[in-house]
Formats: C-alpha cells, structure tokens, sequence
C-alpha cells in the first residue's frame, strides 16, 4: 500500500512546492521579499518532505538508480537556494542521491537526467559539485575537462579578480544559451527542439543563476574561503540575487506538513524517517 500511495502524495506535494517557489521568485523579482519569503519557505518544507517520501518510496520499491527521478531539477535547484537561505545541511544531504542518479553507469544517459543528458558540461559540473560536497574537500587541482566555461569558475574560484572575470564571462555565455544561442554574440538559434543546455527552456532558471549559489557554498564550506558573486553584469543585479534570502532553517510548519508526516509514518512505518539518509554509491 505504501508504495500504490505515497508515490502519488509526494509528486502532490512536489507540485505544490513548484508553485509557491514560482510565486515566491516572481515576488522576489517585484521586490516584495517579506512576501517572497513566506512562500519561499513553505516551498521548501514541503519540498523536503516530498523528497523524503520519494527516497522512501524508491527504497521500499528497490528502484535502481537509473530509473527516471522527476525530482532531479528540483534537487539542484534547492541546493543553491537553501544554501543561500541557511538551511546548510540540505546540499550535502542530497549529494550522495544526485550523485548516484548521475553516476549510475547507464549507458546511453537515462531519461531521468532530462536536459542533463545532452548538455555534457552542466552535467559534469554537477557531479563535480555533488563529490566536493560529500568528499567535503575542495580539490587543489580540479579536473574541469569538458567542464566548458563552468570549469573556469572552478579554477578561478581562488582567485577574486581572476573568479570576477570569469563570473562575467560565464553570465555572458549563460545569457546566450538561455535564449538558443551557442556562444555570446552568436546570430544563428539552436533549434528550439534540440534541448542542447540546460538553460534553453523557458523557465525561471533563464533569469537565476541558481547554480552559482550552489557553487559559492560547496567552495566556501569545504575551503574555508569566501566567493564573491558580485560583478558587473545584470543577471547577477536582479533583486533575485541581491535580496537578503529568507532563513528556510529551521523548517516551516502548517497543518499540511502535519497531516503529511502522519500519513508517511502511517504508510512506510518504521521506514519513515525525517532526513533519511543515502550512501554514495559511485565515487
């Protein structure tokens, strides 16, 4: 029975963590952040407990790691914004998860991985993330190759101006790809069915570079240096970036968080657990 309905219950309540972070970010973008923030923190209650039920669910089935994981943008995406919001457990609680759907070996790349599977850079920027934050060690000498210009973040990240430079750059590019264009100052648009980068598809990640707030907390949280992500481009000037992010930690709670964790404990047993956790399975 658990299996027949909590699969179903954590998708629901995924959903509606989808659109109240929605909300939240276009209120954000207004610059009503006392509104944002509320709504910014039911998303990602909700959300941690809907991927909690997933974990469970995908346990008690003994789903393999290939199998497709409609949660895995959501993942990457909430472990930027929770970092920024102080909830810094949350990124390296997820890790091992989203390394074991990146790594599982599955040739060619699963279906789970979405527009990660064509867009090779992003997805080995990814799993570079996911190792720091297990490993919980920023390398001295990073292997970037076919890290494209995610790569000279990393190798620039220890160096202010030099991480400057590159941050512009890689806005530029960023900027390019999330309107169909292979380079800065390109004239020629991808196909818009080619699904070639992550940021060529029309949703909000288009204007937040959600992935530089990952990166700033795996490199400040295992090198014990700090990493600036201000420079002078716009899509790091938006009030998405530059307002105070709300204190996500700890949770927040309603009656629908409530009534979830009873139906989870009632449904999985004693396989419910809060922060369930997931063991590398690839490095």
């Amino acid at each position: 029975m658990a299996a027949r309905e909590a699969g179903p219950a954590a998708a629901c309540l995924c959903d509606c963590s989808r659109d109240l972070l929605i909300d939240a970010l276009r209120l954000r973008w207004s610059g009503e952040g006392d509104r944002s923030a509320l709504r910014l923190r039911q998303a990602f209650a909700y959300f941690v407990l809907a991927h909690d039920m997933r974990r469970v669910h995908r346990r008690t089935k003994q789903l393999a790691d290939h199998m497709p994981e409609d949660q895995l943008t959501d993942l990457i995406n909430w472990q930027g914004l929770a970092a920024a919001g102080g909830a810094t457990w949350f990124p390296g609680w997820v890790a091992p998860f989203l390394h074991n759907l990146f790594c599982c070996g599955a040739e060619p790349p699963v279906l789970s991985l979405f527009w990660y599977t064509t867009d090779l850079p992003a997805r080995r920027f990814v799993v570079f993330l996911q190792e720091v934050l297990i490993h919980k060690r920023w390398p001295e000498l990073a292997d970037t190759s076919g890290m494209g210009i995610y790569g000279r973040l990393i190798l620039a990240a220890p160096e202010p101006e030099a991480f400057a430079d590159a941050l512009v750059e890689f806005c530029n590019d960023r900027v390019a790809q999330a309107f169909g264009y292979e380079a800065f100052g390109g004239t020629k648009r991808r196909r818009q069915s080619s699904l070639m980068n992550v940021h060529d598809r029309f949703t909000w990640e288009q204007a937040f570079p959600v992935e530089l707030l990952a990166l700033k907390h795996a490199y400040e949280s295992t090198s014990g240096m700090t990493l600036s992500l201000n420079a002078p481009h716009p899509l790091v000037q938006t009030k998405l970036m530059t307002l105070p992010f709300p204190r996500l930690d700890p949770l927040y709670e309603d009656e629908i968080t409530g009534e979830v964790e009873g139906f989870a404990a009632l449904m999985y047993g004693s396989e419910w657990g809060r922060r369930t956790s997931t063991e590398p399975r690839y490095l």
